[in-house]
């Protein structure tokens, strides 16, 4: 049900940019012409534009709550070339300034609602990204889309308690 797919996705993440929206469609489009190899690609685009705005919006928390390691904090960040660099620079920072603070509804699972479909969605667009001839599977394709979903509705919380809590960060 692709309409079904993508109105489930804008309703549970309303604020995912077109950018995520559009690779996330092309994502769809792929896996219903039964090609995984460009399934998990065009995944793994919109994925890592979704962590990008979290890493922007972490910084921007960060500098709004007078964090005073915020400008090392998004050197670090910043000068990292891949986003799977990026995002453990992100987590090590995250993890000790903002993780402690979240509410339970947040904090929960984070490690596997998070972490782990980032990894899942890298690892797959990873493998399918390069010409090795790796071949994915058709399930892992489709796991990958259904996971993205509450994948990107976890974002968003995150990134609307970092906007309504960032004057409390630094507490």
């Amino acid at each position: 049900d692709p309409d079904g797919y993508l109105k489930e996705l804008s309703r549970q993440a309303p604020k995912l940019s077109k950018l995520c929206e559009l690779y996330a469609a092309e994502a769809l489009k792929s896996f219903r012409g039964n090609c995984n190899l460009a399934t998990v690609v065009m995944l793994g685009a919109a994925s890592e534009g979704v962590v990008n705005e979290l890493f922007r919006r972490f910084i921007t928390a960060l500098k709004a709550g007078n964090i005073s390691e915020v400008s090392g904090v998004e050197k670090k960040i910043e000068k990292q070339q891949s986003v799977y660099r990026k995002f453990e620079e992100f987590k090590k920072h995250f993890d000790t300034l903002v993780r402690p603070k979240l509410p339970s509804e947040l904090s929960d699972d984070l490690n596997l609602q998070f972490d782990g479909v980032f990894n899942l969605i890298r690892f797959y667009r990873n493998d399918a990204g390069h010409p090795t001839g790796t071949r994915i599977e058709r399930t892992s394709a489709f796991t990958s889309l259904v996971l993205f979903v509450p994948y990107c509705k976890r974002v968003e919380d995150l990134i609307s308690w970092l906007d309504a809590n960032s004057g409390s960060l630094n507490t």
